[in-house]
């Protein structure tokens, strides 16, 4: 195996990273700011339907980025196990050595209480129930209005829970050394070589 080729790969690996952890950031400081802005210049929507339809996009908005968060963990965890595969493999001459055992011995959890992507999903999650709360509280009379507010709140609960399911069942995947390989992409095509090589 190329060594050449494996420190291409991992450079590429934490070049991924970086780049999607400024996306992420970016994400997470616009839709903040948006939040903050909206409840400091509420005065300028007028009515209050039109505040609580403009709290229900950033609720919608909150939603769609939770989705986009539990991705990017997922994401985030491949990489992370590739860079380790992939550093690991630099130093060894076999690489087909690195099958799902070896991955089932990296350490790395996808349901971790201290990472840097939960801790921002549970605050985008806390502000989203802010927004239905206050959506909530201005919606009075109006039926529809609390209608859509609860049906927020239930697809924010499913979308909390189904966070952690996911990240369990990968971490299940990963422990059992089944992993499927299409999600370890980077490592597919350095296997396919050295089985090329060995054969």
């Amino acid at each position: 195996m190329n060594l050449d080729m494996l420190q291409t790969q991992y450079a590429e690996c934490n070049e991924h990273l970086r780049e999607s952890d400024k996306k992420r950031d970016v994400a997470f400081g616009i839709y903040v700011t948006l939040s903050v802005a909206m409840y400091r210049f509420d005065g300028l929507l007028g009515s209050s339907d039109l505040l609580i339809l403009a709290i229900l996009i950033l609720i919608s908005l909150g939603i769609v980025l939770g989705v986009v968060f539990t991705l990017y963990r997922g994401w985030h965890g491949f990489y992370v196990i590739q860079g380790i595969a992939l550093q690991k493999a630099s130093h060894a001459k076999d690489f087909m050595a690195f099958d799902g055992n070896f991955i089932k011995g990296i350490k790395f959890q996808f349901n971790l209480l201290t990472s840097v992507e939960l801790m921002m999903f549970v605050v985008l999650e806390t502000t989203v129930l802010i927004h239905i709360w206050a959506a909530y509280s201005l919606s009075a009379d109006n039926v529809w209005w609390k209608v859509i507010t609860f049906f927020a709140l239930g697809v924010v609960v499913c979308e909390f829970v189904g966070h952690f399911v996911v990240m369990f069942y990968f971490d299940q995947l990963k422990k059992t050394g089944r992993l499927d390989d299409t999600y370890l992409w980077m490592l597919q095509g350095l296997w396919r070589q050295s089985e090329h090589e060995n054969g």
